[in-house]
């Protein structure tokens, strides 16, 4: 007697979520704390701030800032 064959399981597509949302939430508190920051408002010289064409969103100077790299004074 044979037995029946089963057919073998279909594997339902996968994505990987993890990753990606990890991405959105860094890029999403990134913005917020640029937002807060508001260099042209609470640096003493508005006019150095870093690409002050992004207005609120704009890096403070190249030179006071760490994390962009390393200070001057290393």
């Amino acid at each position: 007697m044979q037995r029946a064959q089963t057919p073998p399981p279909s594997f339902k597509q996968w994505f990987p979520w993890l990753v990606p949302t990890f991405v959105v939430a860094n890029v999403a508190v990134f913005i917020i704390t640029m937002y807060i920051n508001d260099c042209p408002n609470r640096s003493l010289h508005p006019a150095s701030c870093f690409a002050s064409f992004l207005g609120r969103f704009s890096f403070q100077p190249l030179k006071q800032n760490p994390l962009l790299g390393p200070s001057t004074y290393t």
